[in-house]
């Protein structure tokens, strides 16, 4: 049996509102654990759906409105001025008065809609200064994207123990506390952090404690951190000269461009092909059923961002139809010189024909991709970010300790993959 570690690290945000809409679509009771996952799952359909709600349907969603507590539906409903003005959108369009069946949830969206509600955010500011532990806990668990908002004001407020116990009540998901860990750099919230992976994956009911397994990183290695929807590499110190390679293999003559664009001083210039420099040697442009194009870096010499996107010209319609498609990242012996080892590769498959593949950032070293269509820079997730704090191999020890598994290399129960 194979357990993926990528299964316990799903993008909380999107699974939530997806099971949600499938969910509506099937007409299907779900369980409400917070109030901001409703809210927000009821705009995702109505967006799904281009805003054409048949009755029924509408009455649905406003039914499962009404099995939230009222005071978190007003919580979730008025994050912020921005989300109280969307929710009276929603609100309106539902017909809410017309079908609402509840007295208590009217009366916070009479509230809401002529200006009375507080925000949570500013209800949250309160309670965290008066050090109101059970009303701070009761906002972040109805909205949980607030605890980190107010993160550094319940650092200055709370203790430790204190802030441990909100962070409980979020219900965060292992993949949002991953990526928080591979962020963050202050010494606290590392702590606070690290206790809730632990204490997540404690409860966690995989079906495997106290087994023999054996640990497959296949396409991965140990030292990759998840942030957020991409992953990142840190790039060794012995590694000066590195080649990023696309190449494809396909019985029809396709026209694939990698574009590769330098980030430097807010500006961004487009790196050509045949480009040759002291510093950096790209190929030139190719097509045709077996070609690759790629570009060689002296990160001693470079300095900046380099973003990375394939381009799907002509032959295909779509990555996903090309037979094979590869991004390749290799140590290489000199610029246009030879490859001495293959730092990484996957294959590009995506269903488009314009992918963000990745970003180098030569002054920090760090080297992130994402191998699936994405409408989020990969440069702007690493513009902040110089440090890679939690990496896989962190997560397996992690993993490994809470599960109580004993690692081998035969003889396994199960094979722990990412």
């Amino acid at each position: 049996m194979e357990i993926f570690l990528s299964d316990l690290l799903k993008e909380e945000g999107r699974e939530s509102r997806v099971n949600f809409y499938n969910a509506f679509k099937e007409r299907k009771e779900i369980e409400v654990v917070r109030a901001e996952d409703v809210v927000k799952g009821i705009d995702y359909c109505l967006v799904r759906e281009h805003y054409k709600l048949r009755t029924s349907q509408k009455k649905w969603l406003i039914k499962e409105i009404e099995k939230i507590d009222a005071r978190s539906f007003g919580l979730a409903l008025a994050q912020s001025h921005t989300v109280a003005d969307r929710s009276k959108t929603i609100l309106n369009f539902l017909s809410y008065n017309k079908f609402s069946r509840s007295p208590e949830h009217r009366v916070i969206v009479k509230d809401l809609r002529n200006g009375s509600l507080m925000t949570a955010n500013k209800f949250l500011k309160q309670k965290v200064r008066r050090r109101d532990l059970a009303e701070v806990k009761r906002v972040v668990g109805a909205v949980p994207s607030l605890f980190w908002e107010r993160l550094s004001e319940m650092i200055d407020h709370l203790s430790q123990e204190e802030l441990r116990e909100v962070g409980e009540s979020c219900h965060f998901s292992l993949g949002v506390l991953v990526t928080a860990l591979a962020k963050e750099n202050t010494p606290e919230v590392r702590k606070l952090l690290e206790d809730l992976v632990n204490r997540t994956l404690a409860k966690m009911n995989l079906g495997i404690k106290g087994k023999r397994v054996r640990v497959a990183m296949e396409n991965y290695s140990p030292e990759f951190s998840l942030l957020g929807e991409v992953m990142a590499n840190k790039i060794l110190d012995d590694t000066r000269l590195v080649r990023v390679k696309l190449q494809w293999k396909d019985t029809v003559c396709n026209s694939i461009d990698l574009i590769t664009t330098k980030e430097e001083n807010e500006h961004l210039a487009i790196l050509g092909h045949g480009e040759e420099r002291e510093e950096l040697l790209s190929s030139k442009d190719n097509c045709g059923v077996r070609c690759a194009e790629w570009i060689d870096l002296d990160l001693a010499k470079v300095n900046g961002k380099f973003n990375f996107h394939a381009h799907l010209y002509s032959g295909r319609n779509l990555f996903s139809q090309v037979s094979e498609c590869t991004l390749t990242v290799e140590k290489i012996n000199k610029l246009g010189g030879e490859s001495v080892r293959e730092l990484e590769n996957w294959r590009v498959g995506n269903d488009s024909g314009f992918v963000d593949l990745g970003t180098l950032d030569s002054e920090a070293r760090i080297f992130a991709w994402r191998d699936k269509s994405t409408k989020y820079s990969i440069s702007k997730i690493l513009t902040k970010q110089n440090e890679l704090n939690y990496s896989l191999q962190d997560l397996i020890n992690d993993v490994v300790k809470q599960q109580s598994l004993e690692v081998v290399e035969s003889g396994e129960d199960f094979v722990l993959k990412l």
